[in-house]
């Protein structure tokens, strides 16, 4: 339920800003090597080192490397303004004809993001009153 309520507003509002002439980067965590998968503050534990959120972190080869991509991309944002880590694909910049995002997994790589409203996982009959 968690990605049908987010999802599609992350998506709208990452158009917004876009069309704003912002710049905007969008992200989804896929990672799946554990009893919750990617569910909502796991990225916690790739960010700051916090496994206490999910409490069967997979303590991984890949897991290590993910958690260094993503913090490393994070906190070159922060400095520079654009995401970027060592061993990590470009990152490109999210916009409503081209619709890339990054998705951290391992390997992390670029996709396009199916627009919210043609979706066909997006359930939006579930919310019909």
């Amino acid at each position: 339920m968690t990605e049908y309520i987010y999802r599609a507003g992350d998506i709208d509002m990452a158009e917004t800003a876009s069309d704003a002439g912002q710049d905007v980067y969008l992200y989804r965590l896929d990672w799946d090597r554990q009893a919750y998968k990617a569910c909502h503050a796991s990225e916690t534990q790739f960010l700051m080192s916090m496994g206490s959120v999910i409490h069967d972190v997979d303590h991984s080869p890949a897991h290590k490397e993910l958690k260094e991509e993503m913090h490393g991309a994070f906190t070159a944002f922060i400095k520079k303004g654009i995401p970027a880590a060592e061993g990590m694909p470009s990152w490109p910049k999210f916009d409503r004809e081209n619709r890339r995002i990054m998705v951290f997994d391992h390997p992390c790589h670029v996709e396009r993001a199916a627009a919210s409203e043609t979706d066909p996982a997006m359930p939006f009959q579930v919310f019909a009153l």
